[in-house]
């Protein structure tokens, strides 16, 4: 479960004792990063723009799938729509403008990229990132 409760900033800077508060001692152990290998089928039938990422950015289609998939990718955060996970840390070899017209219908575990991320769509919705390709991966 999440609770979220709004302050204002003074009320936290009240409550906060900054004397107290030391950040330096949090370590990378503590943080519990987890690294989720995700299988992805590009172009094709599953991937139907991948040649647009290719030709935007002066690429081959076998170079954008060896960029895109030598890549490790942090959560940024999640939105648009529950479980969808923006995704930093795409190669600017790879930054594609969003789709002037968003698509109606795309198929969830579609990967897409828009700007300088990519991101995962969880479930079948209308979408504006640029070029998909599908994965394996069953959302959640």
């Amino acid at each position: 479960m999440l609770i979220l409760i709004f302050s204002t900033l003074n009320e936290v800077l009240n409550d906060l004792d900054l004397e107290q508060l030391d950040i330096s001692s949090i370590n990378e152990k503590q943080l519990r990063n987890k690294t989720i290998h995700l299988p992805v089928l590009y172009g094709g039938e599953y991937g139907q723009d991948i040649e647009e990422v290719a030709t935007y950015n002066d690429l081959t289609t076998e170079e954008v799938v060896k960029i895109h998939s030598s890549n490790k990718y942090l959560i940024y955060m999640l939105g648009f729509m529950p479980g969808f996970p923006f995704l930093g840390g795409l190669d600017a070899k790879l930054h594609t403008p969003r789709r002037k017209e968003p698509r109606t219908k795309i198929e969830a575990g579609s990967v897409g990229i828009a700007n300088n991320q990519t991101g995962l769509y969880p479930k079948q919705s209308p979408g504006g990132l640029a070029n998909y390709w599908s994965n394996t991966y069953q959302c959640i």
